[in-house]
């Protein structure tokens, strides 16, 4: 998930939530806050489903932001981050 903010406007990702949503309830300043805060926040969203064969509407509730990586090793502002593996982790 990142959000870029441009002189051309705004790039969003957040994988798993639906694109309306993302215009809608998600800004840039709900990424920073979630960043420096780190504090989860979720969205709800409609989606459409099938199970054998059969057609239904669901509303999900789901995690939108939140600052936890497992793949990265926050240095001591929270910001900066290095690879596992990284030399001076060690």
């Amino acid at each position: 998930m990142y959000s870029i903010l441009s002189g051309r406007g705004e790039k969003q990702t957040a994988k798993g939530i639906c694109k309306s949503v993302r215009q809608q309830q998600l800004k840039h300043v709900n990424y920073r806050e979630c960043l420096l805060s780190r504090k989860p926040s979720t969205v709800s969203q409609n989606r459409i489903g099938s199970e054998k064969h059969h057609i239904f509407s669901m509303q999900q509730s789901k995690r939108a932001l939140s600052a936890f990586d497992d793949k990265r090793f926050l240095l001591g502002d929270g910001v900066t981050s290095l690879s596992y593996g990284h030399y001076k982790i060690g």
